[in-house]
């Protein structure tokens, strides 16, 4: 079954670049964090939900990590960010639920959408150093046509 998590990724990475809020997005986990804000993605889960007769379902639990700041930086600064960068991510994704066109292709194997389940703020240890970030919990939802269920 040929799974586009990787296409799927650097789709939600493209959307979430072209936003114009971070300096850096990432299909990876940096070894040191880049410019901020930035994003990098990591893949956490993936399941089979069930489906109708006759299709093929792959789940995928997608987070993306928002590196913020040190999280020694002034507190007050971290919080206008978390109100000003979540809801224009979610307006973004809620017009784009195909992954920058990852999905929904006429071309592609799988079918399927994305959505942001969750977005909570929160501490990360990057290069031995704790960061202040968000996490942008993912649903990815492939449904793959008949031939890979019979």
């Amino acid at each position: 079954m040929p799974s586009q998590l990787k296409d799927i990724t650097a789709g939600i990475a493209a959307q979430l670049y072209e936003t114009g809020l971070f300096k850096s997005v990432l299909t990876y986990k940096p070894k040191t964090p880049g410019p901020l804000p930035m994003v990098f993605f990591q893949s956490l889960h993936i399941d089979y939900p069930e489906t109708t007769y006759g299709e093929m379902t792959l789940g995928h639990d997608l987070t993306a990590y928002v590196v913020l700041a040190p999280i020694d930086a002034d507190d007050e600064k971290m919080s206008i960010r978390l109100f000003d960068l979540v809801p224009q991510i979610i307006e973004v994704i809620g017009h784009d639920m195909d992954a920058h066109g990852a999905l929904n292709r006429s071309d592609g194997p799988s079918d399927g959408q994305v959505m942001l389940t969750d977005a909570d703020d929160g501490e990360l240890v990057i290069a031995g150093h704790l960061w202040s970030v968000i996490r942008l919990r993912f649903r990815v939802i492939e449904t793959f046509t008949y031939q890979y269920s019979l």
